[in-house]
Formats: C-alpha cells, sequence, structure tokens
C-alpha cells in the first residue's frame, strides 16, 4: 500500500512541478522574446542605412544602433541608427542626399492604435563635434564614437542618423 501512495505522491509532485515550470515559461517568455523580436526589427531597419550605396568621396567610419525609450517617458519602442562618415561633399550634400531615400518604417501599422504608419523616417546629417554625439531624436542618450576621440580636427566628419518610432514595446522594457 505505502508503494500506491510513494507513486501516487511522486506523480503529483511531477505534475505540479511542471505546472509550475509552464507558468514560470509563460511568464517569463514574453520578457525574452519581446526583445529579441525587436532586435531584429532593428537589424532590417539599420540595414537600409548601412547597405546604401554612400555618395561618391565618402567613407563609413563607424556605426551604431540603439532601440528602447529614447525620447520622454512612456511605453514606447523607438529605433535609430547612426553612423559616423568622412566625405568631401558639403553638409548641404549629404543632407539632400540621404533626403530621398526612400527608408521603410520599422512597422507600417500600428496594432493598437490602428493607423497606419504614414509619419515616415526621420533622418538627419550633421556635423561632428567633439565629445559624445547627442542626435535630436534622443533626450535620454548620448553615442561615444571611438574614432571622434583619437582625433583633434573634426572637418568632413559628419553623423547620418535615421530615426522611427515610437511603437508599443509590449514586454521590452528597453522601451519603458
Amino acid at each position: 500500500m505505502s508503494g500506491k501512495i510513494c507513486k501516487a505522491v511522486f506523480w503529483i509532485f511531477k505534475k505540479l512541478l511542471i505546472l509550475c515550470l509552464a507558468v514560470v515559461i509563460l511568464v517569463v517568455s514574453p520578457f525574452v522574446i519581446s526583445p529579441l523580436y525587436h532586435n531584429l526589427r532593428l537589424t532590417m531597419f539599420s540595414s537600409q542605412l548601412f547597405y546604401y550605396p554612400l555618395p561618391p568621396h565618402t567613407v563609413r567610419l563607424e556605426k551604431q544602433t540603439v532601440c528602447g525609450r529614447l525620447w520622454g517617458t512612456g511605453d514606447g519602442m523607438e529605433f535609430m541608427t547612426m553612423m559616423l562618415i568622412t566625405s568631401e561633399l558639403s553638409l548641404h550634400e549629404l543632407a539632400e542626399y540621404y533626403q530621398d531615400i526612400p527608408f521603410r518604417p520599422v512597422q507600417k501599422y500600428d496594432i493598437l492604435e490602428g493607423r497606419l504608419d504614414d509619419h515616415g523616417v526621420s533622418r538627419d546629417v550633421v556635423a561632428a563635434t567633439a565629445g559624445p554625439f547627442k542626435p535630436q531624436y534622443s533626450e535620454r542618450y548620448s553615442f561615444d564614437f571611438k574614432y571622434i576621440k583619437r582625433i583633434s580636427d573634426y572637418t568632413g566628419l559628419y553623423y547620418v542618423v535615421i530615426h522611427d518610432g515610437p511603437y508599443h514595446s509590449w514586454f521590452d522594457l528597453r522601451g519603458m
């Protein structure tokens, strides 16, 4: 009789353990899957800038990407891609070149707000200066580019930035 009781207790314990693990997985998985999804979206968004041909007489020196809540408070996932370039072209010529590129937004339709994303991708070309770069689209962060730290003459150096969002962050804590 005690063998049957032990088997029954073991069976109940095993089922409770499986149930507890299932609950933990259901609770934790959105916090793992959502950042992975947003990282994939960031990679796809960034590739538009990184793989687009550079203007003539221009060389890419460094690149950076970030997603999260870049401006203000609340729930929102923003995507930003930056690259440091050196060019013989003027700031105005570079701005005109990048203004005509049809960058695609991270997503076309926001499920919760039920709107088509018609605001387009923001873009900017800025002359580089000493110190960390603080894009106009980021209130919370500034970005260090290693190349800038090694030089003292910033002539012909520019930051190219594309930005999109905010979108709902779902369970990605970077968007909070």
